[in-house]
């Protein structure tokens, strides 16, 4: 039991490579009904909840980052062996590799989570060098000493979220980096890949024709280089021997036709974010549904995780829009459009404070007067719940926990001398440092995050919001 614990615990569980496969041998017989492959370019850019509420698919991607073609070959392997997808769609950026063997953390990622050992062995033996493969293939040799690196993800309590429930393999990114427009002219000339690669990209498609599962391969937008274009050329003309669609989505023409604007729609140089992969994903629907007609399973009980998948995608995208509120408008609109959404409201002072009091009562819709020393439950723009104190209090003192969320306030009047303390505390982290003004503590039920965090205060004739989130 000592022994199951110690694996259980300190083992790892990246969220690309590992918990993808964890999920995948979680899901109905034959729910799958598209599998995608590769790398972060496909985990961070292909959205599956878009594809099942506006096509009914049940995709699922199996991808680990920087996954090399070897290693996607052994996932594919693994897959096929729980599921039988009617189609499957290979993101081939990986095809572009300049070396045989991965860093230590993709080595790790893209192989601990196979759960055929054989297979396991097989794929290890192509990721590493033969110096190297005992340090690898005998696990606890990389994880002994991880203890001193414990984390919440190393607990199973963190994987309660529905992000991690209902997992899909999808990442949504919220980053947004601007870029200037890609030169993506494609070259006539054509670049090797490696000979590694390309062993293992041919397998790819062999072992999809072999089962008669119809194969796309695509290329998703990102900083191209001129090298790369050309090697995506050799990957093609290798597609074209095999009669397998190819779409390579960088060139002037596939940035015009699904609009990608490089100012809004990157997390980074490789990857699309939460706005990006949108037009991203409805090409590669279109692209699929002229292919293959798949069933609506959008109204089908047995597809229920997929429901639940989504609405979580749905809901972190609107924590983003709690997040980027600049205004107090902003950030009600936002609150407001969310039924998911728990607002506390943690008044340390200021409150008598006309100003602040007019503005405070724009966020609820109950005539509740906020006094200092108490805090607040809002839901739905109704006060639920309170926790102050009659009158004027010689002594105050509220906890509350939510989840990982800890709030304290204590008041303590000594003659003339007020003493206060505020803390709120989430995941271990000290949300307040400031002994003034009032506190909002944004939730979301359903995602179980802590979405914001931030602090009101009065400033001559206005109320300035102040992030504290980052903290």
């Amino acid at each position: 039991m000592i022994v199951y614990f110690v694996i259980h615990s300190l083992s790892f569980r990246y969220s690309d490579g590992i918990m993808g496969l964890d999920r995948y041998y979680e899901l109905p017989d034959d729910s799958v009904d598209l599998l995608i492959l590769g790398s972060s370019h496909a985990f961070e850019d292909i959205n599956t909840a878009y594809l099942f509420d506006n096509y009914g698919i049940s995709s699922f991607i199996l991808a680990g980052s920087i996954q090399p073609m070897w290693n996607t070959y052994y996932y594919l392997e693994e897959a096929l062996d729980y599921q039988t997808p009617q189609m499957i769609v290979l993101e081939a950026y990986t095809t572009t590799l300049a070396y045989d063997y991965s860093d230590n953390s993709r080595i790790i990622k893209n192989n601990y989570g196979i759960r055929n050992s054989y297979r396991k062995y097989q794929s290890l033996k192509e990721s590493v060098s033969q110096d190297e493969f005992d340090d690898y293939y005998l696990e606890y040799r990389q994880w002994h000493s991880r203890y001193t690196e414990m984390a919440a993800n190393n607990y199973d309590c963190y994987y309660e979220k529905p992000l991690y429930q209902y997992f899909m393999g999808f990442g949504v990114n919220f980053k947004t980096t601007e870029y200037e427009r890609n030169d993506a002219k494609i070259s006539d000339e054509s670049l090797n890949m490696k000979n590694k690669s390309e062993k293992y990209y041919r397998k790819i498609i062999e072992l999809c024709q072999e089962k008669n599962i119809p194969l796309v391969i695509v290329v998703s937008p990102y900083i191209v280089t001129q090298r790369e274009q050309k090697i995506y050329n050799y990957a093609e003309a290798i597609a074209e021997e095999y009669a397998v669609p190819f779409v390579n989505y960088n060139s002037e023409e596939y940035y015009d036709l699904l609009d990608i604007d490089f100012q809004s729609d990157f997390a980074d140089q490789g990857h699309l974010n939460y706005k990006g992969n949108l037009k991203y994903t409805q090409a590669i629907a279109e692209l699929v549904t002229s292919v293959y007609s798949f069933e609506d399973h959008r109204n089908d009980s047995k597809y229920l995780d997929w429901q639940y998948h989504s609405k979580d995608v749905g809901l972190r995208i609107a924590n983003q829009r709690i997040k980027d509120a600049q205004s107090l408008d902003e950030l009600k609109e936002a609150i407001d459009s969310d039924e998911s959404v728990t607002m506390y409201l943690l008044s340390v002072s200021g409150t008598s404070n006309p100003i602040m009091q007019e503005t405070l009562e724009r966020l609820y819709s109950d005539d509740v007067i906020i006094r200092d020393g108490s805090i607040y439950c809002i839901q739905n723009n109704i006060v639920v719940d309170s926790w102050q104190e009659p009158g004027e209090p010689k002594e105050v003192s509220r906890d509350i926990w939510y989840g990982t969320l800890f709030m304290r306030y204590q008041l303590n009047t000594l003659g003339s001398n007020i003493h206060t303390n505020a803390q709120i505390f989430y995941n271990g982290k000290q949300y307040v440092d400031e002994m003034q003004g009032v506190y909002l503590v944004i939730c979301n039920e359903y995602t179980q995050d802590v979405v914001r965090v931030c602090q009101l205060t009065v400033s001559g004739q206005e109320v300035v919001i102040t992030d504290k989130s980052g903290m």
